[in-house]
């Protein structure tokens, strides 16, 4: 299990990488958040849904979160963007933090 930097909360590290030789790959960090839970695994995720859905929550808001970044051919390069990244994304969790109470907010229209 992966977590982000500098903290407890689980996240989910996946690198897509292209077809071609010539294309671009990708890291993703991603996670959910229901009921302010963090949740990295999809199967998790699904019974969550479930879960929510026998009991009548069906409703309940899920809070998807992922950060990108382009993989680098260069292995020095793609280490210290790689770190770089790592540290990005503390950063913007610490300043997101998804709590119960902003998930329960989403499922209440907005008034402008």
């Amino acid at each position: 299990m992966e977590t982000i930097s500098g903290t407890e909360t689980p996240i989910r590290d996946c690198r897509v990488l292209p077809r071609e030789a010539d294309g671009k790959g990708y890291e993703a960090l991603y996670l959910y958040v229901v009921d302010g839970k963090t949740i990295n695994q999809v199967t998790e995720i699904r019974s969550e849904m479930l879960l929510s859905a026998l009991i009548g929550r069906k409703n309940k808001p899920v809070c998807f979160v992922r950060f990108m970044r382009p993989l680098l051919t260069d292995p020095v390069a793609e280490a210290a963007s790689h770190r770089q990244f790592r540290g990005f994304v503390r950063q913007m969790w610490t300043a997101i933090r998804i709590t119960d109470s902003q998930t329960e907010s989403l499922s209440t229209p907005a008034v402008l």
